[in-house]
């Protein structure tokens, strides 16, 4: 509201929901003007950066990378979840790459390329490439959400 405001900007000068019933009550119609800020219009509006591959990187902070106090320590960084991370496709995007299954990947994103192992996972939507962030191995890649390529070591 406060940032809104400030801009100048139309539809931010609501204090809290009893303002806003406020609003829809005096004029039903006024809700359908409320609604181009629900998350229908904004998922209408949102679309995958662009990439030359047509891949999007998504990805999350490990539980044990996510602050100091757990990077450093031994016993939490021994276990699986602090393991190196691993590149997950889904199977049709990594037939369509012509991945193979033995084969380690080239992961190129922000002018930098790392190499990493890479799983075909079904969870992972088509044309995404899942990918954690907030470890040393994927440091320079650039952020959890974003254009990516993908290459097949050797190609």
């Amino acid at each position: 509201r406060r940032l809104g405001v400030d801009l100048g900007l139309s539809d931010f000068d609501f204090i809290d929901a009893k303002a806003i019933n406020e609003v829809i009550a005096k004029d039903p119609g006024a809700s359908k003007d409320l609604k181009k800020y629900g998350p229908e219009t904004v998922a209408a509006n949102t679309r995958a950066p662009d990439s030359d591959s047509g891949l999007t990187r998504i990805g999350d902070v490990p539980i044990y990378h996510c602050d100091g106090l757990v990077r450093r320590s031994k016993p939490l960084q021994d276990s699986d979840h602090a393991s190196a991370p691993i590149v997950r496709i889904h199977p049709q995007t990594a037939s369509r790459l012509n991945l193979a299954a033995d084969q380690r990947v080239d992961v190129t994103q922000n002018g930098h390329t790392v190499t990493f192992d890479w799983a075909a996972d079904e969870r992972i939507a088509p044309d995404a490439v899942w990918l954690p962030t907030a470890q040393a191995e994927v440091a320079g890649l650039g952020a959890s959400y974003g254009a990516i390529q993908i290459q097949g070591c050797g190609q």
